[in-house]
């Protein structure tokens, strides 16, 4: 185990909180092993739970319907029609995605990029 793995495990046992998951299942998910890189963490994943991989699929999206959210009917009136197609057709999106560190915050992010880039 890399050092800065182990720090990480030590910082997270102390400044953190144990949670029941079954009260918070939502933010359970998927763990990968250390040796898994790229799609094929998503390949043993599709596996192991019985799912199908679709790929370029036109009018997919993050979700089948909104509905799966469980919005009341008024909630779901106040949504933004763009929204509700965003989530339900986001295949149909392109997308240009980047971050950066701002002001004070940017000497933390390089410390951290300098720290765990080459393990992500």
């Amino acid at each position: 185990m890399a050092i800065q793995d182990k720090i990480t495990q030590i910082w997270v046992k102390t400044t953190g909180r144990k949670i029941d998951p079954e009260e918070y299942y939502w933010l359970i998910g998927p763990i990968g092993a250390k040796d898994i890189i790229k799609d094929k963490f998503f390949l043993e994943l599709a596996e192991n739970e019985n799912l199908e991989i679709q790929k370029n699929q036109p009018n997919s999206g993050l979700l089948e319907t909104i509905d799966a959210l469980g919005f009341s009917n008024e909630e779901k009136l106040l949504l933004n029609k763009n929204v509700t197609d965003f989530y339900e057709n986001t295949s149909n999106y392109d997308f240009e995605v980047w971050s950066e560190w701002k002001g004070i915050f940017r000497p933390f992010g390089k410390l951290l990029s300098l720290v765990f880039s080459k393990r992500l």
